[in-house]
């Protein structure tokens, strides 16, 4: 058996989603990712972060 490779880390990413996106989606994206100095998976987890900090600051009654 051939050794792990790359850094070990206490938060392993093992799950993938795949996303169909418009063109439109797609320039954003990467308009988004050039102007921040980011990768698109950072921008897109910023957003995932954003719009949940959003609906946990709501009081929906849900948590």
């Amino acid at each position: 058996m051939s050794p792990r490779t790359g850094r070990p880390t206490d938060n392993p990413k093992r799950n993938q989603t795949k996303i169909r996106m418009t063109d439109d989606e797609v320039a954003k994206l990467n308009y988004c990712s050039e102007k921040l100095g980011l990768t698109k998976t950072a921008v897109i987890n910023l957003g995932i972060y954003k719009v949940y900090a959003e609906l946990k600051g709501k009081n929906c009654g849900q948590n």
